[in-house]
């Protein structure tokens, strides 16, 4: 996997890593974020002991890893050192008195231990409990997130950026699915050889991943499918799903805290009846397009050929997916904005409007109430004057002052909208290519 980014991570680890004491760290994130191949970046140059963790019984588990922290100790006697033991929550599914057997009073000075874990709800959540005293000797704990649209579009320096957009759409920021992708291809034809043939790498690839994390997966499709239709509201998930209440508030509860979907919150204008409450949707993007793209049709994908089915069932909704990553990378490139200061010093990090009858992009708020309302349109054509016209009409739904405006538009804008707002700098127009 190429290695791009991951400065702030590398820098806590090479601090650690100075430091006379010994040191105990936990990088965790999502599967396929890239924790293993930061580890590798970060110990090239360092004397180091790797183990992998698998599920295995206590007493085969305990073979292989004494042989690995015999060799870390060798090496902790000649001077600072690396021990890296991944997925180590599997350490504890054979053996779960594993950290009362290995405890702290074993580790060397010079030793630093980097436990890995792609068990997001488990670090988070019952870690500490499960690692008894050996918990309190954590120095830091250190989140591995998914990259962003800068990042993304670095990796694929390549391609023409509204192809990385769709790539974004489609994997998010996870470089293990960014791996996969055929950089000679264009967005269909990988879309065809990983999800659509039998032998495609993703073809199963969302059922193996929850399965690695959840048990009771009919509850747990019937809650993803019914999520990918972005209707968001709790009501409406009740009322398709028929399960109980309290049911699905675990399962979502669930699902949450493995970052796989998300509670939605609505920018809040001074009326806040407008605003539409308790929603949810998915957050993983690989599982948003899977459940609503691919997952609905699956009787036929397994039936008719490759290129029939994406014919049939995906050609006319790949627009979603490039416009999704769309705005996700105008989100981005505003919190960038607003971070280097100027005209977007001193608002709020941008929020979508979910209003009950309107859906504003983004909008951002000062102190004083003003606020900044963004456009983001992927279409075939030129943003336009009118649709600027129409634009400002929405937005007089938020009833607070209009400080300025941000519009972002996949092919340009056009002569005539350009014309009428020159010199007004409260209104920004950004093109695709400008990002």
């Amino acid at each position: 996997m190429v290695f791009v980014g991951r400065e702030a991570e590398q820098s806590q680890l090479e601090e650690a890593f100075r430091k006379k004491q010994a040191q105990v760290l936990v990088l965790y994130g999502r599967e396929g974020v890239g924790k293993t191949t930061l580890a590798k970046e970060f110990a090239k140059d360092k004397p180091t002991t790797y183990y992998l963790a698998r599920e295995l019984s206590k007493r085969e588990q305990y073979l292989h890893f004494q042989d690995a922290f015999v060799d870390a100790l060798e090496k902790a006697e000649q001077g600072p050192m690396c021990f890296i033991i991944d997925e180590f929550h599997l350490m504890l599914k054979g053996n779960k008195d594993f950290f009362h057997e290995f405890t702290y009073s074993e580790v060397k000075d010079n030793m630093m231990i980097l436990f890995i874990s792609s068990q997001i709800q488990w670090v988070e959540n019952k870690m500490v409990e499960e690692m008894h005293s050996f918990a309190m000797e954590i120095n830091n704990l250190i989140k591995v997130k998914e990259f962003g649209y800068s990042q993304c579009k670095e990796y694929f320096s390549s391609l023409h950026r509204e192809e990385v957009l769709g790539i974004y759409g489609m994997f998010g920021g996870v470089p293990g699915y960014w791996a996969c992708f055929r950089k000679s291809y264009n967005l269909r034809d990988n879309i065809l050889n990983l999800c659509c043939q039998n032998e495609g790498v993703l073809r199963r690839e969302a059922g193996r991943f929850l399965k690695t994390h959840l048990r009771e997966m009919p509850f747990y499709n019937t809650i993803l499918a019914v999520l990918a239709e972005d209707e968001h509201q709790m009501q409406y998930l009740y009322d398709r799903t028929n399960f109980n209440r309290a049911k699905i508030t675990v399962y979502i509860k669930n699902l949450i805290q493995m970052d796989v979907a998300e509670k939605i919150f609505s920018f809040e204008p001074k009326r806040h009846d407008l605003v539409k409450k308790g929603m949810y949707g998915i957050k993983d993007a690989f599982l948003h397009f899977w459940y609503q793209m691919i997952f609905p049709y699956e009787s036929f994908l397994c039936w008719m050929e490759p290129e029939d089915f994406y014919r049939e069932y995906l050609e006319d909704k790949l627009f979603a997916l490039y416009q999704k990553g769309f705005h996700k990378a105008v989100e981005e490139y505003l919190l960038q904005l607003r971070k280097n200061g100027g005209f977007l010093s001193g608002f709020s990090v941008p929020e979508t409007f979910y209003g009950k009858t309107e859906t504003i992009p983004y909008v951002l708020r000062d102190g004083d109430g003003n606020v900044i309302v963004v456009d983001v349109y992927w279409g075939d054509r030129e943003y336009g004057y009118e649709d600027f016209v129409q634009f400002s009409e929405r937005v007089e739904i938020l009833g607070m002052p209009i400080r300025g405006f941000y519009l972002f538009s996949r092919r340009g804008f056009t002569f005539e909208l350009i014309r009428a707002v020159e010199g007004m700098e409260n209104i920004r127009m950004i093109p695709l290519g400008e990002m």
